[in-house]
């Protein structure tokens, strides 16, 4: 739960923060190998918000984070619905 307040936290400052491009796509290319985040990969309206999405680009750049999206499923919903917060904001 911390660690989603935090990425919240961090999505306020986005502005300031910059973004390690390759970091970013090393971790999708690591989540890939794990069937809940291929059937999210699977929807276009998700995976667009992979490549331009600041907040969840953010969210993936973190490397403890994505280490507990491997292996906590509380984790993976909530990253969901972050995805679909996002989804609805740009819609």
């Amino acid at each position: 739960m911390l660690d989603f307040i935090l990425s919240l936290l961090e999505a306020a400052y986005s502005g300031k923060v910059s973004l390690d491009t390759r970091k970013i796509d090393k971790h999708i290319e690591g989540l890939k190998q794990y069937d809940w985040f291929l059937q999210i990969n699977e929807n276009e309206r998700y995976r667009r918000l992979f490549n331009v999405n600041r907040n969840v680009r953010l969210y993936l750049q973190s490397e403890r984070r994505v280490k507990r999206l491997t292996h906590n499923p509380k984790a993976q919903e909530q990253f969901k619905q972050l995805l679909e917060k996002q989804a609805r904001k740009t819609e």
